[in-house]
Formats: structure tokens, C-alpha cells, sequence
């Protein structure tokens, strides 16, 4: 049962909205902290797999329970990382059990040189590693969130609505989140915990409502830059418009509406770009958008490459609301001067294919851009879409093409 002193974070946050369809009980988060004791109501949900010589609570058991608040049936795994001389065999354990870890939350700051020699063994394990800013007003995030492969936190004050005065920012920082949570204590008691080290976990255990859901769904597992684009495309903004030093992407919050895919959208990109990287480049350097706008591009070659992951709203088709509910599927080309080649017809086919009978999308709801209800556009040219229709409903299977995300 929600402490009621954090009602107003867990609202605008959409916690509770999350609550209501899972309690994070499909994922697992390795704290690296300190301690190797938690608080009674988090032991059926907590694993302490290394003994310290001397057992105690510690700032671990603290984020534990703050997490507990936000996703109760979350699995923990608390490693005692700081304070004792093990350093190498909280690591080890994550690397030998990383099938089973969804996301690493590390509210400490240490030196360089010591985050360095221990995260630089994670970097690429491609996990979620979610890091507190630090608290010392400053205009650097600690180590190791000051790493290019980890997510930097800083806190956010409710009663201030704006980033708490001790939490550290810079160009590094990815988000801010709640601080000032309301947990419970060895003795059942409310108390309250502060600092970047509260908002990390926010964060953390926030998003196993999200992967929960997700394997609920029966949908892939998103790799650590998946995770840092949700976490920026599902933020309100404060401080300056987009991304500025003091706010990140601004307050994360997980978002109100989950994307059901009901429809593809096939477009041309309308110019004649060298590659993927290329129309990505222009998304988001040119439009200033956070990343390529289609889930998916056909290079002239036929080669397929994966863009913006599925469960995040696209940036192809605003009419009708397709964003939200559709797959944006792109093809390198101007097809108002030329056709597609043979190689991008073939991939196009098979993507689509695969795609429909994958999501279950009716044939009918796969459409040419201009073929959406109020979109004002030629897009995508002279292709063919009651054709590719017309060979969804057949039973011809052309040969297989490789779908790569290298972008």
C-alpha cells in the first residue's frame, strides 16, 4: 500500500497508473551499494548472495525499501560494493549472472580511477546501469554516471517542482527524478530518504513496471540505449526547451499511453541518402528529433535496419495518430522519380510479412503515407501499395533477407 507521502511524485510520475497492471514482479535489479541486511518487509523480494565479516544495514537497505515502494514484488539483489574490500566479487557476480539481471542502480560516487576499474568490466554487458548525479551542487555528475555507458540521475524537488538545490548536473545527465521518498524502516517506521540516491532507484525500479509489462507482452528486451531513448522520450521538460545541464531530458516519468501497434505506415524517405546513419543523422541533427523517426529502413541494397525501438511512439506520420499506433517503415529513395530496386521490394515484402503476422496487423491497415486519413503528402510516390496488399493475402514467400541494427 502506497505511503501516502508520495502520492503527489507517484501521480505525476504515473507510478500508480503502472501499479494497477503489474508490481515489477518479472524483473530483477542488482543494487550495488552498501550493506548486506534489508529491512524486514523487503526480505521476500531481496537476494544478499555476498556475506559481508560483519553484517549490517546500510544505505543499500534504503534504497531497497524506496524501490519497494515504487514496484513491490521487484527482485532485488544487493551486493555490498562499497565499504568493503570484495569490490571484484560484487562485479564478478554480475557478470556471471547477467541473464538474470534486467538493471544495475548504483547510488554512490567514487573516484575515476576506481569506477573506471570496476564498471569498465559492465560497459558491455548491455545492461540498463542506472547512476545518481551526486550531491554537491555542482556542474559535473560523479563517477561513474559521468560515463558515457551508464544513466545519470539527478534529484528533483516535488515541494519545489524544480531540481533539488544539492544535485549535481552537466552535460552528462540524462534525467531528474523524485527525492524526498517516504519508506519504511527495520521497525516498520516512516521515514524519509533524500538526495541523487533516492532518485536513481525512482528511476530503476520505475522502469520495472515497464519491463514487466513488457514481458508480459511477449516483446523483446530492450539493450541499455534503448532504455536511456525511453528514458529521455518519456520526460517532461523543465528548465530550457529539449536537453539543458541543470534538467537533463528533464523529470522522468513513465508514460500514460503504451503503444498497441494496429497499423504499418510504408513511406519513401523522399531523397536519395547514402544509408540508415544518414537519415538518422538528418532526424535528429536537422529536425532535432531524439532519434531516427522510423522503426525500420530499406537500404537500395535490400538491407534492413532496425531504427527507433517498436514500443516507442514513432516520428513518421502525425495524421490520425499513427505515431502512437503504427509501425513506420521507410524506404531509401524518391519514389516520385524512380522506382524502389528489386533488393528493397524483395526486403519489403518479407519485413512486412513478418511484421503482420508478428503483431497480428490486419493486411487492410498497412498503408502508403498518403493513404492515411488527413495526411497532406505523395509519400511514398509511385509504390505500389495495393500490389504489396494484394501479396500479403497470397501465400508466395520470396527468399529471406537479414534484418541488422547498426545504426
Amino acid at each position: 500500500m502506497m505511503l501516502l507521502e508520495n502520492k503527489a511524485e507517484f501521480e505525476k510520475c504515473n507510478i500508480l497508473k503502472w501499479q494497477e497492471d503489474n508490481q515489477g514482479e518479472l524483473c530483477t535489479i542488482a543494487v550495488l551499494d552498501e550493506g548486506d541486511v534489508v529491512f524486514p518487509h523487503c526480505i521476500d523480494t531481496t537476494t544478499i548472495p555476498i556475506k559481508m565479516p560483519k553484517s549490517s544495514t546500510g544505505h543499500g537497505s534504503t534504497v531497497i525499501a524506496v524501490g519497494k515502494e515504487i514496484a513491490p514484488k521487484a527482485k532485488s539483489i544487493l551486493l555490498p560494493f562499497h565499504g568493503y574490500n570484495e569490490k571484484q566479487k560484487c562485479i564478478d557476480y554480475i557478470k556471471d549472472h547477467v541473464a538474470e539481471i534486467d538493471i544495475i542502480n548504483v547510488s554512490l560516487g567514487m573516484s575515476n580511477l576506481t569506477a573506471k576499474k570496476y564498471f569498465d568490466q559492465l560497459k558491455d554487458l548491455d545492461i540498463p546501469i542506472i547512476c545518481s548525479s551526486g550531491n554537491d551542487d555542482k556542474d559535473k555528475v560523479d563517477y561513474p554516471a559521468r560515463f558515457g555507458y551508464t544513466i545519470a540521475v539527478g534529484a528533483y524537488s516535488e515541494y519545489h517542482d524544480a531540481r533539488d538545490r544539492v544535485s549535481n548536473y552537466g552535460e552528462m545527465l540524462d534525467c531528474i527524478a523524485p527525492t524526498w521518498m517516504a519508506y519504511l524502516n527495520s521497525r516498520g517506521e516512516e521515514r524519509e530518504f533524500n538526495g541523487t540516491s533516492c532518485s536513481a532507484p525512482f528511476v530503476s525500479y520505475g522502469l520495472t513496471l515497464y519491463i514487466t509489462w513488457r514481458k508480459k507482452k511477449g516483446l523483446p528486451r530492450l539493450g541499455r540505449e534503448d532504455i536511456r531513448i525511453f528514458i529521455h522520450n518519456n520526460c517532461i521538460d523543465y528548465g530550457a526547451e529539449g536537453f539543458d545541464i541543470k534538467y537533463g531530458h528533464g523529470l522522468f516519468c513513465l508514460p500514460l499511453e503504451v503503444r498497441m501497434l494496429e497499423y504499418i505506415i510504408v513511406h519513401h524517405t523522399g531523397a536519395e541518402e547514402k544509408d540508415t546513419k544518414q537519415v538518422k543523422d538528418y532526424h535528429v541533427n536537422v529536425r532535432g528529433w531524439r532519434d531516427i523517426g522510423y522503426n525500420y529502413v530499406i537500404e537500395r541494397d535490400g538491407k534492413v535496419v532496425e531504427g527507433r525501438p517498436l514500443d516507442i511512439a514513432g516520428a513518421h506520420c502525425s495524421a490520425d495518430g499513427m505515431n502512437l499506433k503504427s509501425i513506420g517503415v521507410a524506404l531509401i529513395g524518391d519514389f516520385t522519380k524512380r522506382q524502389p530496386t528489386q533488393e528493397q521490394l524483395l526486403s519489403l515484402k518479407l519485413l512486412l510479412l513478418d511484421l503482420t503476422v508478428k503483431h497480428k496487423i490486419k493486411i487492410g491497415n498497412v498503408l502508403g503515407h498518403r493513404e492515411v486519413k488527413g495526411a497532406n503528402t505523395q509519400c511514398p510516390g509511385g509504390l505500389n501499395m495495393g500490389a504489396l496488399r494484394q501479396f500479403l493475402q497470397g501465400d508466395i514467400m520470396p527468399k529471406q533477407k537479414t534484418v541488422t541494427s547498426d545504426v
